[in-house]
């Protein structure tokens, strides 16, 4: 089945059936980077998610509240280990949200990242912070912890409605041979993907593109507005901290600390109910899917379309491609791909236009994973032809390669990076422990380039590139106007 087959394809329906009961029209093999946000439920009127944000804090507070009469973190402190258990996650299965590496099954929360986060939980609570958002916080100061997790967590709470919900839509489109789970002691017919998994689907009113609680910005507007702050945190982390000595107490950035140093921070200045009073105070709409500025959902229709319509360059490219050799192929592949972004102008998916309070706007790059797809687009339309396949997974902090290609035995790897992404790491580390994981003589560090500086140069100035780990850059900036173009990290924050 193609990597970009939607659900409505997997149930054989049109795309207005699922539009019309207002269920969001995902991918039926792979993640979007999308969540679940709980403000969305507050005021739901969905019949079942009409008490799921009930559920949501019920849940959080029962913990909260275990963590209060608890004397300390032990195995030995009955309270700890019945919060401890309420902590704990499972992989939600077949939700298709975020940015896990685990496919369309999520991450999940357990054993030492779930204690680690717990008692700094714990910490805050015997501060007397016990605002239930106060679990939004783990993706700021817990590592391991993304928004991916986060959302996972609020899909595990309300799993049984998502379940529900999967039914009646089910049951309204007619869709036959369904298959019963059972979860929570209760049966529901749905829908299997391919792979085994439970196919869920989701409301497009209950789904946003940002976080499910609170984010960096939240932190960062408030050591913005003090400036006092800023010196102090310049003060404690300089020394240790390489990209602070890169710049000036006014540029200091919360992105540049490591999550520790995040936790640190908020519990020298008593930020707690500031930032959670900042985050309840936003204002959360659901993903506009038509405008899509994320280019999370729309279909990538441009490649399809130049290589359907027999466009004579593209073409010309595809037919030039080497089959003898499989490295020599993959090669070929990555360098089609290259082609089609620079001169084909597919670099314009790989950004969006940001507005700014004084009317004007940048251009920003879209997450990564949008530049993943359109690779999937170019794969698709050849892999019959070339008789290869290969395998994807979406980005995150999960330790598995982007793509892995194969035929007949063999194996080659692909490592996808934005050129605003820590280069020199992915390709001395990742890339090396991805070729070692999978057997694979040959992997391929592809860099997207999304700003107009020297970070590629100085990169590959200062590292020792080898036969079996070639680098392909392909230059996504945007021609037309590269002094607007900055990264998130420069003008979001």
């Amino acid at each position: 089945m193609n990597k970009l087959t939607r659900v409505n394809e997997y149930l054989n329906v049109s795309e207005k059936d699922l539009e019309e009961l207002g269920v969001y029209n995902g991918y039926a093999n792979i993640d979007s980077e999308l969540y679940i946000n709980p403000k969305l439920l507050i005021d739901c009127e969905i019949d079942e998610f009409k008490n799921s944000y009930n559920k949501i804090t019920n849940h959080f507070e029962k913990i909260i509240e275990l963590l209060r009469k608890s004397e300390k973190a032990s195995k030995d402190d009955l309270m700890w280990n019945l919060a401890l258990k309420l902590f704990c996650f499972p992989e939600p299965n077949g939700v298709a949200l975020g940015t896990s590496g685990l496919s369309i099954n999520g991450n999940g929360l357990s054993g030492e990242t779930a204690e680690s986060a717990l008692l700094k939980l714990k910490e805050m609570i015997d501060n007397d912070i016990d605002d239930p958002q106060i679990f939004g916080m783990l993706a700021l100061i817990q590592k391991n912890i993304g928004v991916d997790r986060i959302s996972d967590m609020i899909s595990n709470i309300i799993y049984d409605d998502l379940l529900l919900y999967t039914e009646n839509v089910i049951q309204k489109l007619n869709i036959t041979s369904c298959v019963e789970v059972e979860y929570n002691k209760k049966q529901y017919k749905i829908k299997i993907r391919e792979n085994g998994s439970n196919l869920i689907l989701i409301p497009k009113k209950i789904l946003s593109n940002i976080p499910p609680f609170v984010d960096y910005h939240s932190i960062q507007d408030i050591i913005d507005e003090n400036v006092k702050i800023k010196q102090q945190i310049y003060e404690m982390f300089y020394e240790i901290n390489k990209k602070l000595k890169k710049k000036k107490v006014s540029q200091v950035n919360i992105k540049d600390l490591d999550k520790d140093q995040v936790y640190e921070i908020i519990n020298k200045f008593n930020l707690h109910r500031i930032i959670l009073d900042a985050s309840s105070n936003i204002n959360v709409e659901p993903y506009d899917f038509e405008t899509d500025v994320e280019g999370i959902h729309k279909p990538i229709e441009k490649i399809t379309n130049l290589i359907a319509k027999k466009e004579q360059q593209v073409l010309g490219n595809i037919l030039k491609m080497r089959n003898e050799n499989f490295s020599e192929l993959v090669e070929d592949l990555i360098n089609n791909y290259k082609f089609i972004i620079e001169n084909k102008g597919l670099n314009q998916d790989l950004y969006h236009k940001v507005p700014t309070k004084t009317g004007k706007y940048y251009y920003r790059p879209k997450h990564e994973g949008v530049s993943h797809r359109l690779f999937i687009a170019t794969l698709e339309n050849t892999k019959q032809i070339f008789n290869y396949d290969y395998t994807y997974e979406p980005k995150s902090s999960n330790g598995e390669v982007d793509f892995r290609f194969y035929r007949n035995g063999e194996v080659i790897v692909v490592e996808f990076k934005l050129s605003t992404n820590k280069l020199k790491d992915g390709y001395d580390k990742q890339l090396v422990e991805y070729m070692k994981r999978e057997k694979s003589d040959k992997g391929y560090y592809v860099i997207i380039k999304v700003k107009d500086d020297n970070a590629i140069d100085n990169f590959l100035k200062n590292t020792k590139i080898t036969n079996n780990r070639p680098i392909v850059v392909v230059d996504g900036l945007l021609k037309s106007s590269p002094s607007h173009l900055h990264s998130e990290e420069s003008e979001e924050m």
